[in-house]
């Protein structure tokens, strides 16, 4: 296939350094079979977890430029939970450009300083356009600094750019797959767009008003890859697997654990904070878990809330019984989300609770409510009943509620979920997660919890 440009793509690394050095074998390998190609990243990166959080990034950057990557737009993850000043100390380590279209600076009112709109990439005689467009995540929340314009608008303007300059153009979004599919429908002057966000696979694309839209899941588990000829032509979309059989890259299975020791050293990650009683874990389904129900239970008396919400992808506990470190800790709450309080009817809460039945990753636990409910069924009848000390959630009463910043801002991927938190002004309170967690350990010393049959489910047919 010599007479092919391929543009690789990953998207929702999510910081699985472990999987870089299988993706370094399957990158090199199919390099070789080519002349000359070009590799793009489309956020969510750096990372969910104690190293890349610990080191703002950077080890991550350093994993990118090794890997040779030609630019990249930055994730929802990079922008809230890293932040602007962060994003511009990464941006004088990298060497490759971060994209952006629709990010501004307030100030200014130009492109954010670390950011470029687009680029421009001569591949043999071919020449590509590139744009970034990354989520506006902020909701009710005010990013410092930060301005998101509407991604149609100003992908239209970036064109304006690129459109006589460039035979092949080529979209980085960290919007999502929907928003994705709206954009193709609203600019047709775009020939691929490298979709990530949503977490979805396309093995083979999907053709979107004549626009291929490539989407390759998240975790390091596919690299994507399209194929255009050497006269601009694009041919055909791919998925190549990660798998546990492909051999790791002696390079970088040797560099990363060398990186990551450091850090650990660096940023006392191995210091011992306290003691689990009990093995904690996240479950992919259960209705609730020992850590969910911990973590709910002190959201809900920090705040003195009548209900506490916690999504299950806000937090990976790996805790086994015995000493707990501070990477542990780091670990088991990803992004550190703050806590908000605000007040909503009874009627919103059980709509909140059956549409988040229906989105296992972003199942929510909850403290303060005993739920019966029955997952499988249609929307609107997932939730069978709702009650608070023995007396059952009145609709029209209105209940104090906390849950964390990403819940209120309304949710990557589940919109439908989050939508209803908006009936309500969330107040920013001094929490997060981590705060709560790391003073619970401090004053009991050795944590524990368990299930207590807050959430029960029953079986009950569509049809019954």
């Amino acid at each position: 296939m010599g007479d092919v440009i391929p543009i690789f793509h990953l998207a929702d690394l999510h910081g699985h350094l472990e999987r870089v050095p299988k993706l370094a074998t399957v990158l090199e390998h199919a390099r070789e079979q080519v002349s000359r190609s070009l590799f793009f990243d489309c956020g969510d990166t750096f990372g969910d977890n104690a190293i890349c959080r610990s080191s703002g990034g950077a080890i991550t950057i350093e994993l990118m430029n090794l890997l040779e990557i030609d630019g990249w737009t930055p994730g929802n993850h990079e922008l809230n939970a890293y932040g602007p000043e962060v994003l511009e100390a990464r941006s004088r380590d990298a060497h490759f450009p971060f994209l952006a279209a629709n990010v501004f600076d307030v100030r200014s009112g130009d492109t954010f300083p670390c950011m470029k709109e687009t680029m421009l990439k001569r591949v043999g005689r071919v020449t590509f356009g590139i744009l970034g467009l990354t989520r506006d995540y902020t909701g009710w929340e005010e990013l410092d600094g930060v301005r998101f314009g509407n991604e149609v608008e100003h992908t239209r303007l970036a064109l304006q750019a690129l459109r006589d300059r460039a035979d092949v153009i080529v979209v980085l979004s960290h919007l999502g797959y929907e928003a994705d599919k709206a954009l193709a429908r609203e600019v047709s002057d775009i020939d691929i767009i490298l979709g990530s966000h949503s977490h979805r696979v396309l093995p083979n694309g999907e053709i979107v008003n004549g626009i291929l839209l490539c989407h390759s899941g998240c975790d390091g588990a596919f690299l994507g890859r399209v194929n255009v000829d050497t006269s601009g032509q694009v041919l055909d979309y791919e998925l190549i697997p990660i798998t546990k059989t492909v051999k790791d890259e002696p390079f970088f299975a040797e560099l990363i654990p060398r990186l990551e020791m450091q850090a650990v050293k660096e940023y006392g990650l191995h210091r011992v904070i306290g003691k689990a009683k009990c093995h904690f874990h996240n479950g992919k389904e259960e209705l609730e878990t020992p850590f969910g129900n911990l973590m709910t239970d002190l959201v809900r008396k920090a705040t003195d809330s009548d209900v506490a919400f916690v999504p299950r992808g806000a937090l990976a506990p790996k805790i086994e019984p015995g000493e707990i470190t501070l990477r542990h800790i780091y670990d088991s709450i990803p992004l550190d989300d703050g806590v908000v309080v605000l007040e909503l009817p009874g009627a919103t809460i059980k709509k909140l609770l059956d549409a988040s039945l229906a989105e296992p990753y972003f199942h929510l636990f909850q403290s303060g409510l005993e739920v019966t409910c029955s997952p499988g069924r249609e929307e609107g009848q997932r939730v069978c009943q709702v009650s608070q000390n023995d007396q059952s959630l009145e609709d029209e009463k209105t209940y104090r509620v906390a849950c964390t910043t990403f819940t209120a801002r309304g949710g990557p991927v589940a919109a439908t979920v989050f939508a209803f938190l908006r009936d309500g002004t969330p107040k920013l309170t001094r929490f997060t997660l981590t705060d709560l967690l790391l003073r619970h350990i401090h004053e009991v010393e050795a944590i524990e919890a368990t299930t207590d049959g807050r959430m029960s489910k029953v079986v009950i047919s569509n049809f019954g």
